[in-house]
């Protein structure tokens, strides 16, 4: 053999268990790649089993809320009808007790505008000096009546106004 020969046999040999080495090396690496890929579509395949197990349940809950939104959504209608048909029949209320009190004030009022012309018509009246003063026993029994007239009708109105108050 060639000395050419012999010294690149070696080195042939060098380079190709260096080359078998790198070749070994990824393929041993890619097998171990490959066998955790492995490990995780396995993991995988058993994670979507327990989903899908889990799968019906979670639809039957979902049915359920779908359901129980369905009822609380018929109750609030009915809650907000009742509540607008009441609300009409309380501001009618409303309207009337305050109508009430407004009514009871205006009769209040012209109550008090009567007692104040009486009280007008009570003070002294200027006599014409044409004719003759008033006795003083017929003045005083004229003054007595409506004096009682009087205080009738302040009776009456407080009555109505106690009335007004319960």
């Amino acid at each position: 053999m060639s000395k050419a020969v012999w010294f690149g046999l070696p080195n042939m040999r060098r380079i190709s268990a260096g080359f078998l080495l790198i070749v070994y090396f990824f393929l041993f690496s890619g097998c171990s790649s490959i066998e955790r890929m492995q490990c995780a579509m396995e993991r995988m395949a058993d994670n979507t089993s327990v989903i899908a197990s889990v799968m019906p349940t979670m639809g039957w809950g979902t049915a359920r809320m779908a359901y129980n939104s369905d009822v609380m959504i018929q109750k609030i209608d009915r809650m907000i009808a009742d509540l607008e048909r009441k609300g009409k029949t309380v501001e009618r209320s409303v309207e009337n007790y305050a109508q009430t009190f407004v009514d009871s004030d205006r009769a209040v009022i012209s109550n008090l505008k009567g007692i104040r012309e009486e009280l007008k018509q009570l003070r002294p009246i200027p006599v014409p000096p044409s004719g003759p003063p008033p006795t003083k026993p017929e003045a005083d029994a004229a003054l007595q009546a409506r004096f009682r007239d009087l205080e009738a009708r302040l009776n009456a109105l407080a009555r109505k106004i106690e009335e007004v108050g319960k």
